[in-house]
């Protein structure tokens, strides 16, 4: 018999959860010694190796470290039009006080 239409999933494994097999591999790999990425890292931080070798370690290593960013299209027909108003004598006196007192905020230095 199905699920109900609309009625949540109930039970099984959790997300994220690896199954057995990929444990048990997981294992075996950690058991006979250093890993490839391990291997990668530690070349990467050697400070004695040269500098072109540690580069091409860190490019192997990054993917499996770092997500791969990507773009996105935003259709700005979709956003509401903002109008901004700025009285700019009060602008001016607002930056003028900020100098005064040493707040660099303003300016982006800080």
């Amino acid at each position: 018999m199905s699920r109900p239409k609309g009625l949540p999933k109930t039970g099984g494994r959790q997300t994220g959860t690896p199954n057995k097999r990929t444990v048990v591999e997981r294992a075996k790999l950690a058991e006979s010694g250093l890993l490839p990425l391990d291997y990668l890292l530690t070349v990467m931080r050697d400070d004695e190796a040269e500098q072109p070798i540690r580069l091409d370690a860190a490019k192997a290593a990054a993917p499996y470290v770092h997500a791969r960013l990507q773009s996105i299209e935003i259709d700005a027909g979709l956003l509401p039009e903002i109008n901004v108003k700025v009285d700019v004598l009060v602008l001016a006196r607002q930056i003028a006080v900020s100098l005064m007192l040493g707040d660099q905020r303003l300016l982006g230095s800080g």
